[in-house]
């Protein structure tokens, strides 16, 4: 045993990272909760510690069809936290995955407040990053889902140009892609051609 548990939760972790990014999340799975379980070990900065395991399970969740669980595990993630690290990247990617599962539970108005802060928070320190498409990606579909489509236009048009930047193959970028064209099919208008190119 590691005489600091957050050395093993690490490598853990980044092991279970592996697994994801290569087609395994069943192998990723016990290792985020064993990495969640060792973290803690470590009191409360074990605990903010825990919150890319937490977030990650979260996700595995949101890709399984639970996003009851990925809920609970993001507002876990978010607890861990805690208000010292407000404007950090982590804060907001956990604030994007927590929108998510709001947003497959049909609860938009807390997808959108979750969205919009973490919005905020990669604007101010990662401007013109494709990593704002996700958030962004969120406030479109609430609003589409909300019988708002005209709100969601202009949305959807920044996700897509931030988007563009990653590769075509990247999940981000797909959705963002797929999500305009379906919002222009749905208006029954031509789609702007700086978006269709």
């Amino acid at each position: 045993q590691s005489p600091q548990p957050s050395l093993r939760a690490n490598a853990l972790t980044g092991l279970a990272n592996l697994y994801v990014d290569t087609g395994r999340p069943e192998l990723a799975r016990p290792l985020l909760e064993t990495a969640i379980e060792t973290y803690h070990q470590g009191g409360e900065a074990g605990r903010r510690s825990a919150t890319t395991a937490l977030t990650r399970l979260s996700d595995l969740d949101l890709k399984a069809g639970d996003p009851a669980s990925a809920k609970r595990l993001a507002e876990q993630a978010l607890a861990d936290l805690g208000q010292e690290v407000s404007g950090t990247q982590g804060r907001a990617s956990v604030l994007t995955t927590l929108a998510v599962a709001h947003q497959a539970l049909k609860e938009y108005p807390q997808a959108k407040d979750h969205a919009a802060e973490a919005l905020e928070i990669y604007r101010r320190i990662a401007p013109g990053s494709p990593v704002i498409s996700g958030p962004l990606l969120v406030l479109a579909e609430a609003e589409i889902a909300t019988g708002r489509a005209e709100d969601a236009e202009p949305l959807l048009d920044e996700a897509v140009s931030l988007a563009r930047s990653r590769t075509p193959s990247a999940p981000t970028r797909i959705a963002a892609e797929n999500a305009r064209v379906d919002l222009a099919l749905r208006q029954d208008k031509p789609l702007d051609p700086a978006i269709a190119a």
